[in-house]
């Protein structure tokens, strides 16, 4: 078995790419996957040799980001009830209307993908951006080949949905 450091040489990358592209924020994605790697050092005796370590690991990183996307959501929910409330006064220093330019038609398609369910976003993030396999992909997410296939072509009709919508096609 490789060591743990060349474990982390060869998946800290794609590990990555993947937390970003489900949490849209570096420090965050970042944070994800240092607590997927420790989750892993910490449960290495319980990773049985039924699926591959990066099918363990993509999989340790996806809950890392999904429950850093719920943290986020419940603090987003807790200080805009604080701000709503009658005591609250302050101003936000106007960044709140800041919008960011779409020049470049990636990070366009990365915002629409990241505007997805998180069942759709999981399979696409994996497949397109994880490089992973429709069986892997199945293994990661514990669930039948058959459901992943249809959830890659239903998050397909929503991009395409989406982007028609808005005129890009």
């Amino acid at each position: 078995m490789e060591t743990f450091d060349s474990l982390y040489e060869k998946y800290a990358a794609p590990s990555y790419r993947v937390a970003y592209l489900i949490l849209g924020d570096r420090a965050e994605a970042e944070d994800a996957v240092q607590e997927a790697f420790i989750a892993a050092y910490r449960g290495g005796a319980g990773f049985g040799a039924k699926s591959s370590f990066a099918t363990w690991l993509y999989r340790i990183v996806v809950n890392r980001s999904y429950d850093a996307l719920r943290r986020r959501q419940r603090e987003a929910r807790r200080l805009e009830k604080a701000a709503s409330h009658p005591d609250v006064i302050g101003d936000s220093g106007g960044d709140t209307e800041i919008e960011m330019e779409r020049a470049d038609l990636h990070l366009y398609v990365r915002e629409k993908i990241s505007s997805l369910g998180e069942i759709y976003r999981s399979v696409v993030v994996l497949r397109h951006f994880g490089d992973r396999s429709i069986k892997e992909i199945a293994q990661i997410l514990r669930c039948p080949e058959g459901t992943v296939k249809r959830r890659l072509h239903t998050a397909y009709r929503l991009l395409r949905q989406e982007l028609e919508k808005d005129g890009v096609r």
